[in-house]
């Protein structure tokens, strides 16, 4: 939530989503005229700066290998 020049977390519960729009399940203290963030771009910190400019620059950081039938394969 955005509320007095500055970004606050808030508990919510979120249902099904289509990629575009999500169901809002719970709002907490969310009122019908919040203004909420719901992500944000262009913010880098040292760390994860460091690892990207040492390896391949088309590979994000991480081990990689997530999602379904990666390593591991549970």
């Amino acid at each position: 939530m955005f509320a007095d020049k500055q970004l606050k977390p808030v508990d919510v519960r979120l249902g099904i989503t289509d990629g575009t729009f999500t169901e809002l399940l719970d709002g907490g203290s969310l009122s019908a005229d919040a203004q909420v963030v719901t992500g944000m771009t262009g913010l880098e910190t040292r760390a994860q700066a460091a690892p990207a400019a040492a390896g391949n620059p088309f590979q994000q950081g991480g081990r990689g290998g997530g999602g379904r039938g990666g390593r591991g394969g549970f």
